[in-house]
C-alpha cells in the first residue's frame, strides 16, 4: 500500500490525468512489468469528472467498467455499494494494479495452499490515493467498507482467467 502523495518520475511535474496515464500505458507495446503499473498508478490523478463517464454501480453486486482494452493492457474502473466484495480470486497470469479512487476498500490477502480452504494471512483498509498491486497466484479478495467505492484496476496482459476459492469457514 503507497499513498499517491508524491510521484516518483521526475518527468511528471503535474499529475497524470487518465488520458495521460492510457497514452503511456499505450507506449509499452508489450506486457507492463507490475512496478511500472505502480509507478503510474501512483501518478495517476484524474481531473475532475473525468472518471465519470465509467462509474456506473450495480445494486446486486459490484460492477466492472471497460476504460480501455489493448493486446497489451486492460484498465477497469470497479464501482462497489457498500458491503459488496470480490470473491476471493487470484490473477492468474497478470499482473494488477488497483487506485482507490472515492471511498474506502478492504483488502484481504490469503494464503491458498490448501485452494479448499485459503486462510486469510493479512488485511489493509487503502482510502482515496493509495494503491496496491499483486500478480498472477497472490489471493485476495477486495470488499467496499462503508461507503461507495470505486477503484481503477490496471491488468497486464488483459485478465482472461482468473481462479476463485470457496470463502473462508465460518
Amino acid at each position: 500500500m503507497r499513498p499517491a502523495a508524491r510521484c516518483p518520475d521526475p518527468r511528471e511535474n503535474d499529475p497524470l490525468p487518465l488520458t495521460q496515464l492510457l497514452r503511456r500505458l499505450d507506449d509499452f507495446g508489450g506486457p507492463i512489468p507490475l512496478r511500472a503499473l505502480e509507478r503510474l498508478l501512483v501518478c495517476f490523478m484524474p481531473e475532475p469528472g473525468e472518471l465519470q463517464p465509467y462509474e456506473r454501480f450495480d445494486d446486486r453486486r459490484y460492477r466492472r467498467n471497460s476504460v480501455r482494452e489493448t493486446a497489451w493492457y486492460e484498465a477497469v474502473l470497479i464501482c462497489w455499494l457498500p458491503g459488496q466484495r470480490s470473491p476471493i480470486h487470484d490473477h492468474r497470469a497478470s499482473a494488477c494494479g488497483v487506485r482507490v479512487t472515492a471511498g474506502h476498500a478492504e483488502v484481504t490477502d490469503f494464503d491458498v495452499t490448501d485452494p479448499a480452504r485459503p486462510r486469510a494471512t493479512a488485511s489493509r483498509r487503502l482510502g482515496p490515493g493509495e494503491i496496491t498491486v499483486s500478480f498472477d497466484r497472490d489471493a485476495h479478495r477486495v470488499a467496499a467498507a462503508d461507503s461507495p467505492l470505486v477503484t481503477l484496476h490496471l491488468y497486464s496482459p488483459p485478465l482472461r482467467a482468473m481462479t476463485t476459492y470457496p470463502d473462508e469457514p465460518v
